[in-house]
Formats: C-alpha cells, structure tokens, sequence
C-alpha cells in the first residue's frame, strides 16, 4: 500500500492506464478521466493537475486538498481504448519520506547521540554508561546550576549542608581546629551499644587535665542521687585517686559533723559510739539510757550488770 502524509503537496499520485486490446499493453497519449475517493466517500475530481508521465504512467500533482482526509484514498482512472485502474492510497498522519523520526513529533527531530537527538547505552558521546541493571554511571557537573568544584579525593564530594536533620546549619557548630584534615570517629561495640571514643581538649571552653585517660572536672551542678553505688564501681576510689589533703578534708568533715543533723543511723553506729561518750546518759533500773543530742529522746538503750563487790566509778580521766 503506498503511504502519504496527510496534507501534503510533494508527493504525486501515480497510476498505470494498460490497453483495453489486450490488457497489457501501456496506453499512451490519453487525457484520462480521474476521480478521488477520500476515506469511503464519494468520488469526486481532484484538485491536483493530471498529465501524461510515459510509458502509460500517469500523475495526479501533488495537493493538500486532495490528501487532507486521513484513511484510504481511492483512484479511479478511465482513458479512451484503455481499461480502467483503481489505485488504493493510504493517507497517514506521519511522513513516510521522514528519515529520521517520520514526522512523529513527540520524538528529537535529530539523530540519536547528536545535539537534540536521543542517548542511547554506550560509553562515548551523546550515550549513558550503565555497567549492570539498574545502574548508571553519573559524573555530576553542577548541582542546582552551580558548579561543582573539583574534590579533594577524587570520587568524594566536597559537602557543604545547608541544614541538618532541618535544623539550619548556621546553629550547628563548626569544627575549627581540624578542618580539612582526616578525624575520624573510634566506636566500641556495635549497633545501639556502640559507644564513641574521643580525646577531649576542653570543657565549657577550659582545658582538661593532660594526664593519660584522666578529665579534670569541676563540677557545678548534678541531679538527685546522680553519684550512687551502681553507677560506681567497686575499688573505683581508693587511696591513689585521692590527695592527701583530700583525705585529710574528709575526715576532718567527719569528725566535725554536728550529729543532730545525721538521721537513719544503725543502733550499732559510730555515732552512737560517739553519742556515749558526748551525750547524756542516764542509768535508770538497771538500762543505761544514751540520749541524742537533744539530751531527751533515747538514742539507744543498754543493760547494766551491777557488782557490789566492784569498785564504784568515782571518776574518768584521760591520760
């Protein structure tokens, strides 16, 4: 089936008049009689100019308004002495004389790889490089019309964020010291256990101790019950973690302590052991009453054994 654009004028109609004699013969020299059916309608003539071709071919000239129809269009000649011929075209809405997208218009009217044309799989211009399935080799030049600098280790990019989980990052605070250079960040144990190793320089802008794996730390404010007997471990404080001066703070704080202010203290305490020596006692029927430091309430209580043939008490002296 011959295929014509739809609409066109470059394209001729093309028919073959055969001597009715005997059928095989081309006819020559006539003014045939052409008539156009356009997609199952009626016949009528056509708006484009018949002439002789030669050697019993003729044309219809090519006209849009002839072709304007999309469907089959029907050629019906008659000649003199000539038997007639019926020629079936099919006018399309594409362009068969289009080399490279045959009039289609959604596709580059360009060839594939060149400027406006299609990319297809390949490593050279005009061409996507895609290893495997599913991947495609990229080689970013700009990121949001801005050109991306070239990196200080090839294959990595040089990042600056502009916000951090959507916390601008203008609020984050920038590392100094070390920037540029390689830090990396030491993990202990893995998943929801790691934990990161670091070597601290400062603390609320003050250096820290120098000593090896040791923090100097003066600390201003904790919460309740922040320092207890789980969270420190057993031997963690002993005598080398502690100055002299420290222990001697220490004690001194014991032994001036005022002992009213102690409450909770076991009957068998230092304090009661202090208490019977400071406090008032009483020996009432036989119990020895150790009074608290209001000189009233029983701080504990004992039973007294008695010996007549005893030396009474008559005095306590310190030597």
């Amino acid at each position: 089936m011959n295929l014509i654009k739809q609409s066109q004028t470059a394209q001729v109609l093309m028919f073959l008049m055969l001597d009715s004699s005997d059928h095989v013969s081309a006819k020559t020299g006539l003014s045939p009689t052409v008539t156009l059916s356009k997609n199952g309608a009626s016949f009528a003539s056509p708006s484009g100019a018949v002439t002789e071709v030669g050697s019993g071919w003729y044309k219809v000239a090519g006209n849009a308004t002839d072709t304007n129809t999309l469907g089959p269009l029907v050629l019906h000649a008659t000649g003199s002495g000539a038997d007639p011929c019926d020629v079936v075209f099919e006018v399309v809405a594409f362009d068969p004389q289009d080399s490279v997208r045959a009039g289609l218009t959604a596709l580059p009217n360009a060839a594939a790889e060149a400027a406006g044309g299609l990319y297809t799989r390949g490593s050279g211009a005009g061409q996507i490089n895609q290893p495997a399935n599913g991947q495609v080799d990229v080689n970013a030049v700009k990121i949001l019309g801005t050109a991306i600098a070239t990196p200080a280790t090839a294959g990595v990019l040089d990042v600056n964020v502009k916000n951090v989980n959507n916390v601008s990052a203008s609020s984050v605070t920038a590392v100094n010291a070390n920037q540029g250079t390689t830090q990396p960040v030491n993990f202990t144990g893995t998943g929801a256990s790691a934990l990161a190793k670091s070597d601290m320089v400062d603390v609320a802008g003050a250096a820290v101790s120098t000593s090896t794996a040791q923090l100097g730390v003066n600390m201003v404010s904790g919460s309740a019950n922040a320092i207890t007997a789980s969270v420190v471990a057993a031997d963690a404080i002993g005598a080398s973690e502690l100055a002299a001066d420290a222990v001697t703070e220490i004690a001194d704080g014991i032994l001036k302590r005022d002992m009213s202010a102690v409450t909770g203290e076991s009957a068998r305490s230092p304090l009661n052991a202090f208490r019977k020596l400071m406090n008032k006692i009483a020996i009432v029927s036989g119990v020895l009453h150790v009074k608290k430091e209001d000189d009233s309430t029983d701080a504990f209580t004992q039973n007294v054994s008695t010996d007549a043939a005893a030396e009474p008490v008559t005095g306590l002296d310190t030597v």
